[in-house]
């Protein structure tokens, strides 16, 4: 889907990544999997770590586990959807909690206690997560995307929608 000139995948990615595992314990070594291993909603793709999602990559706009042609967006790229989508550029440049422009309601009808309008048309799916110690969490109520830029050594920039 086309949003602000840029072309985003509308779909969930669902991969079994090269060199992955099932679950790791407590560090990011590439795990992934479904929120569920008897069931999985429509849609929902795979819960991946960020170096599983990367495919041990590390720079920024890595392909990744994503099809030819397409990379794991930038914390940049993000940034550029959230401002064409009426987030401010004051705001971007936060932490934590930020919904300027009510941008969650324009990815996807299950934001806002289900009275977002998804009028951007990327349909985000509020698949849950999968914490490194195996627990599943938050399926129904959020939602986390990737970025390909690293923030620490030990994380990288993300997305929640809830």
């Amino acid at each position: 889907v086309e949003i602000g000139g840029q072309c985003w995948m509308q779909e969930n990615i669902d991969v079994d990544p090269a060199g992955s595992i099932a679950h790791d314990g407590s560090t990011d070594t590439g795990w992934y999997g479904y929120y569920s291993t008897t069931y999985q909603a429509a849609g929902e793709g795979t819960l991946l770590q960020w170096s599983a999602a990367m495919n041990g990559a590390t720079t920024e706009r890595a392909q990744g586990v994503c099809p030819t042609d397409w990379h794991i967006p930038s914390d940049c790229e993000w940034m550029y959807l959230e401002n064409s989508l009426g987030m401010t550029i004051a705001e971007q440049q936060g932490t934590g909690f930020r919904d300027s422009g009510s941008v969650g309601s324009k990815l996807s009808t299950f934001t806002n206690n289900g009275t977002g309008t998804n009028s951007s048309g990327f349909t985000a799916l509020l698949a849950g997560v999968r914490f490194t110690n195996g627990a599943f969490n938050s399926r129904g109520t959020l939602g986390y995307w990737w970025s390909s830029s690293e923030a620490s050594a030990t994380n990288a920039h993300y997305r929640v929608l809830g």
